[in-house]
């Protein structure tokens, strides 16, 4: 008997206090969800704020006490899950944006396709500069959504391929659609996640799992995605797939994969020169048939004239940019620095005459020197870390990047985070989740900078560290990691 007393003990010693953590993380993980799917609801007043902020603070008590056994790199990504929960708390449920109002282009865009023959898929405006107009002479595009019950409608930018994708949505009433697309981008979020962490080869526990569930859905991009009815997710899902069937050389899957994420959006298309450079000439032509049959099938779907229309409108004016705080590309920051600020209305700056070329030129000596990067690091690094690289690559160049694009990054950052083999921890991936993770350099920091240069800091923040982390990674693990070691 005292020997089974003894036992009990040392169990309840154990027992108590993961009880306790599963307690704290299991709220902090439903406080995450419920937030992320239903803003405003659960922080309608200050009690939530505060009752978010309690087990926060309960959290970091259990980290400092060490209490749960937990690996260092687990506590680590506890410690940024926490960050990015009470920076939720208290900056990204605060600023609610208009919810739906990317969904219902999508949504819009489904029912022109629909039509026999279909309609015009791209009503809008468009200035030298490259700035998309607002709908006020898209008498069109403003009938159809009339007609099926949205209120407002921006611009589609898309390509009629996702128009087609679309199409299934487009049969549903536009709450019922909304709701089917928010499970679809959750489902996809969680598998992608989960996909991403198992290709790093980091085995997933309960509490990692709970861990990753409070990071991922206080995650600002997420939430941003989730509030207006973005596609990232999509591609996000799109990509990790795509990798995780390449990695176990299913090569016609995994090119199916990139094939469908490029149609869709055409930056991934930036992944073909590697596996050029890997010599997988299998891929490339699996690659090349199923975009030849996508494009086949988005023709007669959405009719030549939609695609037409996008190749000689719709891409000439998207690739030039916006100057804004909030566009997290190279090619945005090269325009902020052109007007010497970072205007807050899209639509109020006109791009003097050379900055949509130069943006656009320093967009492509920026990829063609990491590409000479990884061509001459392309023997001691393997082609799953470069293609991870160039996920994050694509969104440093793209024209347009705004900060729900990030939730492409989640494959990246857990994949690059999970390969970390040393106790020594990586300060510039750290750095790079922290600041896209909470939103601080687009708000509220900008707010505390009143001057054009401060703005401007502000503005190259998370583009700079993105490219110094593909920089840096494309380089070899070894030569990547800025750790506490080596800065001592």
């Amino acid at each position: 008997m005292p020997n089974g007393v003894g036992v009990m003990e040392a169990e309840g010693v154990q027992t108590g206090p993961k009880a306790l953590w599963f307690l704290i993380w299991g709220a902090m993980a439903l406080f995450a969800v419920v937030s992320a799917l239903a803003p405003g609801w659960i922080l309608a007043g200050r009690v939530g704020i505060v009752a978010g902020i309690v087990l926060a603070a309960a959290a970091v008590t259990q980290l400092a006490l060490g209490d749960v056994r937990l690996s260092k790199r687990e506590v680590t990504l506890s410690g940024v899950a926490v960050v990015l929960f009470v920076t939720g708390l208290l900056t990204e449920r605060v600023l609610l944006l208009p919810a739906r109002i990317d969904f219902s282009a999508y949504y819009v865009a489904g029912h022109v396709v629909s039509e026999n023959p279909p309609g015009r898929l791209y009503n809008q405006l468009t200035f030298p500069d490259g700035r998309i107009a607002p709908l006020d002479s898209a008498s069109e595009w403003k009938d159809v959504a009339r007609r099926h019950g949205v209120e407002s409608v921006l611009p589609f930018v898309y390509t009629p391929f996702f128009a087609v994708l679309m199409r299934p949505l487009a049969y549903l009433s536009y709450g019922a659609a909304y709701g089917v697309w928010t499970a679809i981008t959750v489902m996809l979020t969680l598998v992608s996640v989960w996909l991403g962490v198992r290709l790093s080869g980091w085995r997933v526990s309960v509490e990692l799992a709970v861990i990753l569930v409070v990071g991922v859905f206080s995650y600002h991009g997420l939430f941003e995605e989730l509030l207006l009815g973005q596609a990232d997710s999509l591609l996000l899902f799109l990509l990790t797939l795509g990798l995780w069937l390449l990695q176990r050389e299913r090569q016609w899957g995994s090119a199916l994969c990139f094939a469908v994420a490029t149609i869709i959006k055409i930056t991934p298309v930036i992944a073909v020169p590697l596996l050029v450079m890997h010599r997988r000439w299998k891929w490339l032509a699996a690659y090349g048939c199923w975009m030849l049959g996508l494009v086949g099938f988005s023709v007669w779907q959405a009719g030549w004239a939609a695609h037409a229309q996008f190749l000689h409108e719709v891409m000439p004016s998207v690739s030039c940019g916006i100057a804004t705080i909030a566009n997290l590309s190279v090619v945005g920051f090269v325009q902020d620095l052109f007007l010497g600020s970072t205007p807050a209305n899209l639509l109020q700056a006109t791009l003097p005459p050379l900055a949509c070329a130069v943006s656009k030129a320093v967009a492509l000596v920026v990829f063609c020197a990491v590409m000479v990067r990884f061509y001459f690091y392309r023997r001691t690094e393997s082609l799953e870390v470069q293609v991870v690289l160039v996920i994050l690559l694509s969104l440093v160049i793209s024209p347009l990047t705004w900060l729900h694009h990030y939730v492409m990054a989640l494959l990246p950052f857990f994949y690059l985070w999970g390969r970390e083999r040393e106790v020594r921890k990586d300060y510039l991936l750290l750095a790079t989740v922290l600041a896209v993770g909470t939103n601080i350099t687009v708000f509220p920091l900008p707010m505390l900078f009143k001057g054009q240069i401060g703005q401007l800091m502000m503005a190259g923040v998370i583009p700079c560290l993105t490219l110094a982390l593909v920089w840096f990674r494309a380089g070899g693990n070894s030569g990547a990691q800025i750790s506490l070691d080596s800065v001592a």
